[in-house]
């Protein structure tokens, strides 16, 4: 809060010139906007996004450069953020160019007198959400690595519970993919052998060893026994904490 009684402190002309200064060198666009979706103000960095000098902006509407926030919705939007004071969300931005930019969007309720508006202060995510799809495409090609492979893969949390399997898997416990996801590895470990298993297994979490391999009898659903080699190992951290096990069986023909 601005003392302006303080003799060090700065006089209220000088604060508004300075936060006039700092709202035009933002890196990020700043817009002001009134209760009709009206712009009133935009900083520099919001003119170079657009291709707009900010004479023009000040003749336009929130709709014409958001094209999802219409003139029909602002009504809905301004509601909300007369009550709430804050609110955030993802637009395209469409410039003069007709260039489309994603954009995250956080709006604040400002009230100084009989004046009402809404800051907007807008960042762009273009390269965060095609990293996202860069990861999610990924991720799908690794699922789908996974379940064209001919053995069952495995991602067990801490506590030996199943957070990841392929359909492979599923094959050869003939259990439905959706059953064995968050059921206990060791459900599936013939009873004979649990444990010995259950040994192995504890040794791994509690950073013994940080592998096994061995054959093991396992009990599938409606009595589908059969022996498999599993190879498991732990998944770390940068500073070596435990993130789950990862493990692969792989079928063994009977003798």
């Amino acid at each position: 809060m601005l003392n302006s009684n303080h003799r060090d402190g700065l006089s209220k002309a000088a604060f508004l010139s300075l936060a006039g200064r700092a709202l035009e060198s933002a890196q990020d666009q700043i817009i002001w906007a009134d209760a009709q979706g009206k712009i009133a103000y935009a900083n520099r960095s919001a003119c170079t996004a657009l291709h707009y000098p900010g004479e023009a902006l000040s003749w336009m509407r929130l709709g014409e450069i958001f094209p999802e926030i219409t003139d029909e919705e602002w009504p809905h939007y301004w509601q909300e953020l007369e009550t709430a004071g804050h609110m955030a969300l993802e637009v395209i931005q469409r410039s003069f160019t007709g260039k489309g930019t994603m954009l995250e969007l956080s709006m604040t309720f400002l009230q100084h007198n009989h004046s009402r508006y809404a800051a907007i202060i807008g960042r762009d995510i273009s390269d965060r959400m095609a990293a996202e799809f860069d990861l999610t495409e990924e991720k799908h090609n690794l699922e789908s690595l996974f379940d064209n492979m001919q053995a069952g893969v495995l991602v067990l949390n801490p506590e030996g519970i199943i957070t990841f399997a392929n359909h492979r898997m599923a094959r050869m416990l003939h259990a439905f993919h959706e059953d064995l996801i968050g059921s206990p590895y060791s459900q599936y470990v013939h009873p004979d052998e649990r444990p010995v298993s259950a040994e192995w297994m504890r040794r791994l979490v509690e950073g013994e060893i940080d592998h096994f391999h061995h054959d093991r009898q396992y009990a599938g659903i409606n009595g589908c026994n059969f022996r498999g080699h599993f190879c498991c190992r732990r998944m770390e951290d940068v500073r070596g904490n435990l993130i789950s096990l990862v493990g692969v069986i792989a079928y063994l023909p009977a003798a």
